[in-house]
């Protein structure tokens, strides 16, 4: 099952498309938040793509000025394409992907070294 992937910001929405199956997600591109190009864009991204779900990122308890323009941002989508919108806690989410990218690093060297 193919879902799009949003994460929601003011100046720029960046895209993601996630594949369950083989349980991967890769970023396909951003775009930037202007209103007389927003949903044409994202219109195109939905007819390429053809998702089941639509997925957005939500800081829970951060930020109350953009959770309000996120959550207008998930009823327009769900309105305007018909699809399950599902608001995912992304609480620290940029630090967990520093901690994964250390710790890759990490084996990685680990793993030259045990080669040398």
């Amino acid at each position: 099952m193919i879902i799009i992937c949003f994460d929601y910001g003011i100046k720029t929405i960046g895209v993601a498309i996630a594949e369950t199956r083989i349980k991967s997600s890769t970023p396909i591109k951003s775009i930037i938040n202007k209103k007389n190009t927003l949903w044409n864009k994202i219109n195109d991204i939905i007819q390429y793509w053809k998702p089941k779900n639509i997925v957005i990122g939500y800081p829970y308890c951060i930020k109350k000025n953009i959770n309000k323009k996120i959550k207008k941002f998930s009823y327009i989508c769900k309105k305007k394409f018909n699809k399950h919108v599902f608001l995912y806690n992304e609480n620290y989410s940029s630090k967990e992907a520093q901690l994964f990218l250390k710790k890759k690093k990490k084996k990685k060297y680990l793993y030259t070294l045990h080669f040398s």
